[in-house]
């Protein structure tokens, strides 16, 4: 059964809305309920297909349609609805219904399917509802920050002074000896520490600004080393640590929102919700937030330690803002630099 719907959905994701919408979902309608439970894939292919190609007024249609589909009958058909209408922007009336629905609900898979919605489009109520589950609370927190103030990355924001503080430059391999010669326009308010194939380590001396640091144009990426834990057990702490804080205080406008990322080991994404649920028990303030964050938690592998540093997400990078356009087999800006 599970192959035949695979199949099918294959087959429908290769259609346009209009043969959709004329076609496929008039057939779904008017089917048996049998038929219907085996033509399932239609209301998938729906929610993936308009939200990537249909106009407002389509995904309007959409949408009014997989709101009818969540009173269906059968509970599988609910589902697949609940699963399309975050992926058409779905919000307000849509999350009334959805909560409407999760309290009705007696099935647990259904209520799992729901949370998993409302984390993608809750925002007031969904918070507001969630008193006893952190993950949607956050969720719904995050979206509304999102929402209400995207906020962005301050440059231009003093940092006060932090005794043992490492920023951490990366760099391409071979180019440590010209980064750490750049480095010596920042002397001595920072003072470099070591140097490392692909890194360079400076530790500021003072109060400093990110600006400074951006001055560097030879660096790849530069990140704050927020400290070493031997087990993942002690990560929530660490991140959640006022250091932590007063850094993305310094140095955000708007809501504290990251992505926790593990670059060393492919995806972790029940790893991270579990730490990112831990995280925000611990800190309210720190949101995690996949969708446009502007900062980057990453935690490497290092002789059998987990190193964690935090990151700006700067899009585009303020350094090479006269860069038009990019080309294939373009020069990499700081190797060019």
């Amino acid at each position: 059964m599970k192959s035949d719907l695979k199949a099918d959905y294959q087959r429908l994701r290769q259609l346009s809305c209009t043969q959709l919408w004329t076609q496929e979902v008039p057939r779904f309608d008017e089917a048996s309920p049998t038929g219907r439970m085996n033509a399932v894939s239609v209301v998938r292919a729906v929610g993936v297909v308009f939200s990537e190609s249909g106009n407002t007024e389509q995904k309007a249609q959409a949408r009014r349609w997989l709101r009818g589909l969540l009173h269906d009958p059968q509970e599988k058909i609910r589902r697949y609805a609940i699963a399309a209408l975050p992926k058409l922007g779905a919000a307000g009336d849509e999350e009334t219904e959805l909560l409407d629905l999760l309290h009705q609900s007696a099935s647990e898979r259904e209520k799992k399917h729901l949370g998993q919605a409302l984390q993608k489009i809750g925002g007031a109520a969904t918070r507001d509802a969630s008193a006893s589950d952190s993950r949607t609370r956050q969720k719904a927190q995050a979206n509304l920050a999102r929402a209400e103030h995207p906020g962005r990355v301050r440059l231009e924001g003093t940092a006060p002074s932090a005794p043992g503080l490492e920023i951490h430059l990366h760099c391409r391999t071979g180019l440590e000896g010209i980064l750490e010669d750049e480095t010596f326009v920042l002397q001595p308010k920072f003072r470099l520490v070591r140097t490392a194939p692909g890194l360079v380590v400076l530790q500021p001396e003072t109060a400093f600004t990110l600006a400074e640091i951006f001055n560097l144009r030879c660096f790849s990426r530069a990140a704050f080393h927020l400290g070493t834990v031997s087990r993942e057990d002690d990560l929530p702490q660490l991140i959640a640590a006022d250091r932590t804080r007063q850094l993305l205080e310094a140095f955000t406008e708007g809501p504290l929102r990251y992505r926790l990322d593990f670059p060393d080991r492919g995806h972790q994404r029940g790893l991270v919700r579990t730490l990112t649920d831990r995280v925000f028990t611990l800190c309210p303030a720190l949101l995690n937030d996949a969708r446009a964050a502007l900062w980057q938690i990453d935690v490497h592998d290092r002789n059998r330690q987990l190193s964690v540093e935090l990151a700006p997400r700067l899009r585009p990078d303020p350094r090479f803002a006269y860069r038009g356009r990019d080309v294939p087999a373009a020069s990499h800006p700081p190797l060019a630099a």
